[in-house]
C-alpha cells in the first residue's frame, strides 16, 4: 500500500515533511518499508517501522530486518499508539525530550500541539542556561587550576632559587627560568647547550651533562659565564661589572 508518511527530511534533519512510502503491513498500527538495502546480508537491510494513530502516517524507528526476527513488532507498534499520548505528558513531566515529529502528528491529527512548543522551547532554554553553567564552572575550575599550578611552579622555582644559593645543584632548565626571571639574557647558543647537553649547574660553576657517545664533551664557556653573571646579579652586582 501506497501512503504519506511523516517523516524527518533527508536534507533538513530539524524539517518534517510527508512523502509517499510503499509500506508492508504488520498489523493495523504498525507497517515497515524498506530504507536501505544491503546487497551482501539481507538481514542487514535497514527497515523504516511506520505506525498509524487515526489515519496519520509516521516513522518512528529504524533498525535491521535481522533484529525484528523474534521481536512481535505488530505488538510493540500498538502497544506505542495505544500509549501515544500517556508517553509524551510522562516525558514531559519527567524533562525528557519531546522530537520535532511528535509535534507534527499532533498538528496531523489536529490535537492541540501548542503543550508541546511551550515544553520544547522551554526545555530547550533549561538546557542551554545549564550549558551555560556548566561551561562558567569547567572555566572557572580551569583557571583556579592554572593559578594553583602557576603557584605551585613558583614556589618550586623558589626552591631551586634556594638551593642555587646553596650550593646545590639544580636542573639546567630551571636555571635557564631563574635567569629570565632575574633579566640575565641568555645568548642563542648558551641555550642551547644547556638544554641539549646540560643536566644541572650549581653556583660553583659544576655542571653535569650528557654523554653522547661518538661526541666531545660540550663546550660549557658560555654556561660558565652566565653562571658567574647570574651569581653576580643574585649579589647586587649590575650586570657587565666585572
Amino acid at each position: 500500500m501506497r501512503v504519506k508518511v511523516l517523516g524527518y527530511s533527508s536534507a533538513d534533519p530539524n524539517k518534517v515533511v510527508a512523502r509517499y512510502r510503499e509500506l508492508e503491513k504488520i498489523n493495523d498500527d504498525t507497517y515497515t518499508y524498506l530504507y536501505e538495502r544491503c546487497e551482501r546480508n539481507q538481514d542487514q537491510d535497514r527497515l523504516s517501522i511506520v505506525l498509524k494513530i487515526e489515519n496519520i502516517y509516521f516513522e518512528a524507528d529504524r533498525c535491521s530486518r535481522g533484529y525484528l526476527q523474534g521481536h512481535d513488532l505488530g505488538k510493540t507498534g500498538s502497544e506505542y499508539v495505544a500509549n501515544f499520548r500517556t508517553k509524551i505528558e510522562e516525558d514531559m513531566q519527567a524533562g525528557r525530550h519531546v522530537n520535532l515529529l511528535n509535534v507534527r502528528v499532533f498538528e496531523a491529527l489536529g490535537w492541540d500541539s501548542k503543550p508541546l512548543l511551550e515544553y520544547r522551547e522551554q526545555r530547550a532554554a533549561r538546557l542551554e542556561a545549564e550549558w551555560k553553567q556548566e561551561q562558567e564552572q569547567k572555566t572557572l575550575a580551569a583557571e583556579q587550576a592554572a593559578r594553583e599550578a602557576a603557584e605551585k611552579e613558583r614556589q618550586r622555582l623558589k626552591m631551586a632559587k634556594a638551593d642555587f644559593v646553596a650550593g646545590k645543584d639544580i636542573p639546567s632548565a630551571d636555571f635557564i627560568t631563574l635567569c629570565r626571571q632575574a633579566g640575565v639574557p641568555i645568548p642563542l647558543r648558551t641555550h642551547g647547550t644547556l638544554n641539549a647537553r646540560i643536566i644541572s649547574v650549581n653556583r660553583d660553576g659544576t655542571l653535569r651533562y650528557y654523554r653522547i657517545r661518538g661526541k666531545r664533551r660540550p663546550d660549557a664557556t658560555g654556561c660558565f659565564k652566565l653562571i658567574r653573571t647570574y651569581v653576580d646579579v643574585l649579589a647586587g652586582y649590575p650586570m657587565g661589572t666585572f
